[in-house]
């Protein structure tokens, strides 16, 4: 499944930045094999009082066809960040697929440490490096910084928040997308 936007991406970049100074609510199609088949809707709440803090909620729901039923996939995602570096300070997320199942997982950054608390359960604690990233899906400021230092390859870690895991991931900069390791 992929998400298509309705501007450009120098336009949304753009707006993207300018919303997260000023509170906004963006919304978005999602799509899958050419036909729309749910919504997402990101909610830049405004920057505390203090700009230590900007809460970011995105509320997506999606109904797709498999084994000859319909099923409704609805995900909801909090993450707080500080908006001085874009760096993710918590994330919450829960995932429901049909009536049945609920899934949730946590992330929580404190002091030189990431605490995630998978969907299965699984605790993990990882020291805050520089390789490692916790990206928020909108600044990409991480990317920007990595992309004007002019190397030919991106490479990083990042954490998995469903899974507990950290991956390490290779983006060959060009053309090609990146891929996991």
């Amino acid at each position: 499944m992929r998400a298509r936007m309705a501007t450009g991406g120098i336009l949304l970049l753009i707006g993207l930045l300018a919303a997260c100074e000023s509170g906004e609510h963006l919304e978005y199609v999602i799509e899958h094999e050419g036909a729309a088949v749910g919504r997402l809707e990101v909610t830049l709440h405004p920057i505390a009082a203090d700009s230590s803090r900007q809460t970011i909620t995105m509320k997506g729901r999606a109904e797709l066809a498999a084994f000859g039923e319909t099923i409704e996939l609805r995900r909801h995602d909090r993450l707080d960040i500080d908006p001085r570096s874009e760096r993710v300070l918590s994330a919450e997320r829960r995932t429901r697929m049909g009536g049945d199942l609920d899934l949730r997982a946590s992330l929580t950054v404190t002091g030189d440490s990431v605490h995630v608390t998978a969907i299965n359960g699984t605790a993990l604690s990882v020291a805050v490096a520089a390789d490692l990233i916790l990206d928020d899906g909108l600044h990409f400021g991480w990317l920007l910084d990595r992309l004007a230092d002019g190397p030919d390859t991106v490479r990083y870690r990042t954490v998995d928040l469903e899974r507990g895991a950290v991956h390490r991931v290779t983006a060959p900069l060009g053309d090609d997308p990146g891929e996991v390791q």
